[in-house]
């Protein structure tokens, strides 16, 4: 029906389970009625039949439920300001997810999910005791010693990108790795235009 339809759904049922089917007006009702019965126990929380009902869309928000349904956030102090974390695994090797400008750690839940079997990951927010990159990387590297943790392989994202690299650079001892997405390298041009960006939640030196 449109993007308009779920803006409306989320205005108004900010914590509704929407289950999108690209059908269209009542083909699931008149076409798969034995479909439609499962799709409607499944939203209910009621036993389902797994083998009549259609394939499960994708909905970030049900998946995010599941997830903190088994994982919760974590705090931890350091050097005077206070770290929320998602923390998840039990493997030798540790993943730190640096998330964007928004500093949401739970953007990170769909790649705990997916590594934690193999890898403990770690998620962080980005306390706003910290004035400046300087402070957030010690401020990092602070939350590895309060958790016991000697490397870890920085994984970011966007800002967190150029977190990842600032980590790289300024503490290679407990760099076991780096990871990149949706960022690039930190040059004279980048830098001027984070100057500028960031220049009230976390000024770039």
């Amino acid at each position: 029906m449109g993007d308009k339809y779920f803006e409306r759904y989320e205005k108004h049922f900010p914590d509704a389970d929407i289950m999108s089917r690209d059908l269209g007006h009542e083909e699931l009702l008149m076409k798969y009625p034995e479909q439609w019965a499962q799709d409607i126990k499944r939203c209910c929380g009621l036993p389902y039949d797994n083998e009549k009902a259609l394939p499960e869309p994708m909905s970030y928000r049900r998946e995010k439920k599941r997830f903190f349904e088994t994982h919760s956030y974590k705090t931890a102090d350091v050097n005077g300001a206070t770290f929320n974390y998602l923390d998840g695994g039990k493997g030798d090797k540790v993943l730190v997810f640096l998330v964007g400008g928004l500093g949401d750690p739970e953007l990170a839940f769909p790649y705990i999910k997916a590594f934690e079997d193999e890898y403990r990951m770690i998620a962080i927010d980005y306390p706003y005791a910290y004035t400046d990159a300087v402070q957030l990387t010690e401020g990092i590297i602070g939350l590895l010693d309060v958790l016991g943790i000697d490397k870890a392989v920085w994984i970011g994202a966007s800002f967190g990108g150029y977190m990842a690299q600032e980590l790289a650079v300024k503490h290679p001892e407990r760099t076991a790795g780096i990871c990149l997405l949706s960022t690039a390298a930190i040059s004279e041009n980048v830098l001027g235009t984070l100057r500028k960006k960031y220049k009230v939640t976390a000024p770039v030196h």
